[in-house]
């Protein structure tokens, strides 16, 4: 894995934002080490000089976060009871007390004589406050202007407002204003074709955000089995939209092509019998399908909210599909790396976002653990036997490689995850099938409720009744507490579990992992019951 330049560069690029997020601002002579790692090159070209400039990704990140992180460091100006006026960029989310909450980007802020502009700030309203706010609407929000918290505000918000008053909605243009009555037309059918339970998991798995909290005792039993990944959408969610996009595509005979022979020398295309009409027919085709394709994955993630593991999600099927077009073999390694680099590059405190971690881990077991878990047990030959194999090692895989960051942040382990996401995970699947297919009939036709809503109802009530058996059987859940030198410690684990994927004949590197491995388990068990 480290004989890649790609993850080198990651692995620097990510050394670089810790030091620029804990010491603000760094040393000032870590500019002038990038600065001598990018001109050395230059001057001795050698393949030591190649070294020093893959190496200059580390005083390059430290020097361009710590721009940023400073940016954000600064306490705000406009305190007090204020005015807000700007875009809703997020829709209403909710707290742990059921407390509603949505972001704007102010293009106005005024709290006494002190103005301020083009900010991000936290809106919180009361309980009692019932508004439909969608995205990209203009607001106008009277309230009491906080500064949050450092942390929070070197991810980007800037203000608090407290119990805010809704004075004024207007209806916004653009792109984003469409998405978001889309998303209103979609909650509205849903709400008002299904019980409110089965709304709101639908909502949750197709569109990402209800417009009101999920119940504590549902949010208790999907947590307990380890399946609360199916009451927000994710990465997985986006994936299966990508392959119904390919699929309808495909069937519509809207097909790209392999752009890959433009880039051969002019005498071998000319030996295929390539004129240059072929060639800017073969441009426009690959160029207008990739064009498409990420078009409407861009939109699903915006109609979802755009959380960073949706992000993360449609940006590696773009990349995926841009390999596929220039005539390569995607090779999901490369993407995965190249898709965090570039998410930390546009967004750097996403390193520190839970859901970042929780993602990319997730998809790191399934590149690392998976190969391992399958070399150890080999593949039935029944198709249906294959199923139940393959969603038990996809599941396994996955579990363990977040399992460190769930004990770490929630305190809890789930072992019956491994055999309720069996179950649970098709059932979710074929949920949001039938939401993608039947809502827009809903939105179209409302009375076609009669039909689709039974449809729809069943499957959800029958995750419910799954999840909820689950929840009741004995050490369902077991709770565990992860202190940080073992959290670093398990992240080197994963570490090796790339390197012996990436080199499966090396046997010091697999002892090695196995006494890891043992010694981990040992620390995590007296940790917590000796």
């Amino acid at each position: 894995m480290l004989k890649r330049p790609i993850s080198i560069v990651l692995f620097l690029w990510i050394a670089g934002i810790v030091l620029a997020f804990n010491f603000i601002p760094p040393p000032l002579y870590f500019l002038y080490l990038a600065c001598f790692f990018l001109l050395f090159p230059i001057f001795f070209p050698h393949p030591i000089a190649e070294s020093f400039l893959l190496f200059a990704f580390f005083p390059l990140s430290v020097a361009m976060n710590s721009v940023y992180f400073s940016h954000h460091k600064n306490p705000p100006s406009a305190i007090g009871k204020g005015f807000v006026e700007g875009k809703v960029i997020d829709e209403i989310s909710f707290t742990k007390d059921e407390k509603p909450f949505f972001f704007v980007k102010a293009h106005r802020i005024r709290a006494g004589y002190r103005e301020d502009g083009e900010k991000i700030v936290q809106v919180f309203l009361d309980k009692n406050q019932k508004s439909k706010i969608r995205l990209g609407e203009n607001v106008e929000l009277r309230g009491y202007l906080t500064a949050p918290p450092l942390k929070i505000r070197l991810q980007g918000t800037s203000y608090y407002m407290k119990s805010a008053k809704l004075l004024k909605v207007r209806e916004g243009k653009g792109f984003l204003s469409l998405i978001g009555k889309l998303r209103g037309k979609i909650l509205e059918a849903s709400r008002d074709s299904l019980p409110q339970i089965s709304s709101l998991i639908l909502t949750n798995l197709t569109v990402g955000k209800a417009d009101s909290p999920s119940p504590s005792e549902l949010v208790d039993i999907f947590r307990k089995t380890g399946t609360i990944h199916i009451l927000v959408i994710s990465g997985t969610q986006v994936s299966l939209i990508i392959a119904l996009i390919w699929f309808i595509l495909k069937l519509l005979r809207i097909r790209g092509s392999h752009m890959g022979i433009l880039f051969l020398r002019k005498e071998v295309r000319r030996t295929l019998g390539l004129t240059r009409k072929d060639e800017l027919i073969l441009l426009i085709r690959g160029l207008g399908f990739l064009f498409l394709f990420s078009f409407l994955i861009i939109s699903y993630s915006l109609l979802a909210g755009g959380q960073l593991p949706i992000q993360r999600a449609s940006l590696m099927g773009i990349l995926g599909l841009t390999a596929i077009t220039l005539g390569r073999k995607p090779d999901t390694f490369n993407i995965f790396v190249l898709t965090a680099l570039l998410l930390l590059i546009s967004y750097p405190p996403a390193l520190y976002n839970p859901s970042f971690q929780l993602s990319f881990l997730a998809v790191w077991g399934l590149i690392a653990i998976l190969p391992i878990v399958q070399s150890l047990f080999p593949t039935p030959s029944s198709s249906i036997l294959r199923f139940l194999y393959l969603t038990f090692a996809t599941s396994l895989s996955a579990q363990l490689a977040v399992a460190p960051l769930i004990i770490y942040y929630f305190k809890m382990l789930s072992p019956i995850s491994l055999i309720a996401n069996i179950f649970a995970v098709p059932l979710s699947f074929l949920i949001l099938i039938e939401g993608l297919l039947f809502l827009p009939i809903l939105i179209i036709l409302p009375a076609s409720k009669f039909l689709f809503a039974p449809l729809l109802n069943i499957p959800i009530t029958l995750l419910i009744r799954v999840v909820d058996f689950f929840s009741h059987l004995p050490l369902s859940s077991i709770s565990l507490s992860l202190p940080s030198p073992l959290l670093y410690y398990s992240l080197f684990l994963l570490f090796l579990a790339g390197e012996i994927t990436a080199e499966p004949s090396s046997k010091p590197l697999r002892k090695f992992f196995l006494y890891s491995f043992s010694l981990f388990s040992l620390l995590l068990i007296w940790h917590n019951f000796l």
